[in-house]
């Protein structure tokens, strides 16, 4: 099995055309399929610090309103808003280090401190991953709760067990971001394509274990779970529907 796999966009300095090769690393350093990217190297910056103002700028604004409106009395599902847009403004400060590596065609050159950045900012994404998906699934079970069983839900719905679920939100998000720092590294590549990258290593049975359980406990569950309640939500509406329009 391979030692790890490396992705990045590598440029084809033994001749002056644009070509960037898509590189898989195996133990070897063999090379796999190459393909035309011009202008990756400009293309992707710009796109990552587009997505870093907008992000940082709108997720602050979202903080900021849904704050002021929470200390006003807004609603109880906000609490999750804010924490959702936490997440994702956490997650765009991390974009700046991928814009510069993009600049560098996937080089990760950040000196001594490289390998600690490659493991945080990788951190990042894997808990803001985590984070984001369980706060939407929250949200959708908060709807539920809300329109199907609004009697019933009084105490899951207060704001002490709200900002409790965020909490364990966050706790187990944080955990679940553990594999991140364990298996990112920054690996030195030689034989003709010199660089530093930041990549993961996946060589273990244990990883690939953990993988399955985290695409299960990031997609697959909390997809259910969401299509359940909106589906539950759109069949008990449609039922109060027919009710009122009978008695009408």
């Amino acid at each position: 099995m391979d030692a790890y796999t490396g992705y990045g966009f590598y440029e084809d300095n033994t001749t002056d055309s644009g070509y960037y090769y898509y590189n898989i690393y195996n133990n070897n350093t063999e090379d796999c399929s190459s393909s035309y990217l011009p202008g990756s190297n400009i293309f992707l910056p710009l796109l990552y610090c587009t997505i870093f103002i907008t992000g940082f700028v709108g997720n602050l604004f979202v903080i900021s309103v849904t704050g002021i409106n929470g200390s006003r009395g807004g609603r109880l599902v906000d609490t999750f808003v804010v924490n959702l847009a936490l997440a994702d403004l956490i997650f765009v400060l991390s974009l700046p280090l991928w814009a510069i590596s993009a600049i560098q065609n996937g080089n990760w050159n950040f000196g001594p401190a490289g390998d600690l950045l490659c493991k945080l900012s990788s951190y990042i994404i894997a808990v803001n991953r985590f984070s984001n998906i369980f706060f939407l699934t929250c949200m959708s079970v908060d709807r539920y709760l809300a329109v199907v069983k609004p009697m019933d839900s009084r105490y899951l719905r207060s704001s002490r067990c709200i900002r409790a679920t965020c909490g364990a939100v966050w706790l187990i998000s944080l955990v679940l971001g553990i594999p991140s720092l364990v298996y990112r590294r920054v690996e030195e590549i030689e034989d003709g394509l010199d660089g530093s990258f930041c990549v993961e290593e996946n060589n273990s049975s244990f990883f690939l274990g953990l993988s399955l359980t985290m695409a299960l406990l990031t997609f697959i569950f909390p997809l259910l779970i969401i299509v359940l309640c909106y589906g539950t939500i759109i069949i008990h509406l449609n039922k109060h529907c027919v009710v009122w329009k009978s008695s009408n």
